[in-house]
């Protein structure tokens, strides 16, 4: 089993997603941001090869996807001037 968070960064005043294997505590880092920009609300897609979540970046907010290894880059799907949430814990075929 394997759960996504977001892990506070102080000394960037920054919030990373990171995915964790529950059974061995090993975590990957899926987000690298800078100061002062943040990622949170990640959802799972079905199969859990990839998460969805919303991030800050450059002041703006968007809608990201990257595989849940950490391995590739992430997608920018959807990109907005004033905040945006993510409300669903999972996905379904709209990306």
């Amino acid at each position: 089993m394997r759960v996504a968070v977001s892990k506070a960064d102080l000394d960037k005043e920054a919030q990373d997603l990171w995915v964790f294997d529950v059974a061995t505590g090993r975590g990957v880092p899926i987000t690298a941001n800078k100061y002062r920009e943040g990622a949170q609300a990640p959802a799972w897609s079905p199969d859990g090869s990839q998460v969805a979540y919303v991030a800050l970046r450059d002041g703006h907010f968007g809608l990201y996807r990257r595989a849940s290894n950490g391995e590739g880059p992430e997608e920018l799907v959807y990109q907005h001037q004033a905040p945006i949430t993510l409300t669903t814990g999972r996905w379904t075929d709209v990306f």
